[in-house]
């Protein structure tokens, strides 16, 4: 009889083969572990069946992950993503990625470069090569917003639940016990000037390559957008989300609105609501719902995209692992949280 950790490798095995027969047909490369390779993305127009392949790989890689390293070593293992992520905020802060070429450079020169010592910027790469993520790391600019707000904010969940037991004011988290401030969160933002990295950050916590791959996947290939009278009009989010619709299906118009306020298109063949009712509460999501359900048509479809938390052992523990940080991560910066289904 196979051992699970013998299963988990099959599985894996399995799946990458159905990832890489894809790519073969597709003339798309795969990823590599390579220093100097780009990690090719995923696309939203990638088969629903590829990407449940990838999930399918990462949730078993993780189970494998944990049961080969056992309860003596998950904790340094965890410890360690901790310390990589410091080390990232250190390389945005001297702009690392900005005087890294193309082609190789020797340590010395870079360090020359950038105006940093040398041992330093060895200790700092060195742990993120480590974990493979280098070059992807180039665009992952919400890194310094989490190890300045997040990770702080983090520190006081304990103090914020024994201070406020179970409050949903925006302003009563442990953000703002960890910035001794009372602002709400869109305040500390437009005052600090960290509008930008919070934006950036929520992109990390749901985007591309992964949640928002298979969210913008699920858009495209689960609705019927072929069969929309020509010159329909979709109205959707004022973050523009799903481009891949607007350069796919040129015979709809798409409408930017921001739902929070009165919807001035009616009757459009359907809103789109794609993230737009992530981490909102619900007094929010409720106003936003009456001004669409106001706006609409008895023919108009309103569709809504959006990350939920699992209620049961229905998804894997890498998938669960995401939902649940983005979760925890909007508690701790403004009180919101993300929704099960029923809710």
């Amino acid at each position: 009889m196979d051992s699970e950790m013998g299963l988990l490798a099959d599985e894996i095995t399995q799946q990458v083969a159905i990832w890489e027969k894809y790519g073969r047909e597709s003339g798309l490369a795969l990823p590599s572990a390579g220093f100097y390779t780009r990690t090719p993305v995923l696309s939203p127009q990638t088969p629903r069946y590829v990407l449940d392949a990838r999930e399918k790989i990462i949730g078993s890689a993780f189970k494998l992950l944990q049961l080969a390293a056992g309860p003596s070593k998950i904790p340094s293992i965890a410890i360690s993503y901790s310390q990589t992520l410091m080390a990232l905020k250190w390389l945005f802060h001297f702009k690392i990625f900005d005087h890294v070429p193309e082609e190789p450079i020797e340590y010395d020169e870079l360090a020359e470069s950038a105006n940093v010592p040398v041992l330093e910027l060895k200790r700092m790469l060195r742990i993120v090569m480590a974990s493979f993520i280098f070059f992807g790391a180039r665009g992952w600019n919400g890194i310094p917003f989490f190890c300045d707000v997040v990770m702080p904010a983090a520190v006081k969940i304990v103090d914020a639940t024994t201070r406020w037991p179970s409050s949903e004011d925006p302003d009563e988290t442990a953000r703002n016990i960890a910035q001794n401030n009372d602002l709400n969160l869109p305040q500390y933002l437009t005052e600090s000037n960290q509008a930008e990295g919070y934006t950036s950050l929520m992109k990390l916590l749901g985007s591309e390559p992964s949640q928002q791959t298979v969210l913008s996947a699920d858009i495209v290939h689960g609705f019927d957008w072929a069969n929309l009278p020509r010159d329909s009009v979709v109205v959707d989010g004022p973050q523009d989300k799903l481009n891949v619709l607007k350069e796919t299906l040129g015979t709809i118009e798409f409408f930017a609105h921001d739902f929070r306020d009165e919807q001035p298109t009616h009757s459009a063949a359907v809103y789109l609501l794609a993230g737009t009712l992530d981490n909102l509460p619900d007094d929010a999501v409720k106003e936003i719902l009456v001004n669409i359900a106001n706006a609409m048509s008895p023919v108009s479809y309103i569709l809504i995209a959006t990350s939920v938390l699992s209620e049961a052992d229905d998804e894997s523990l890498a998938v669960q692992r995401e939902t649940r940080c983005r979760d925890l991560t909007m508690r701790q910066l403004q009180n919101t949280r993300a929704r099960t289904i029923s809710e």
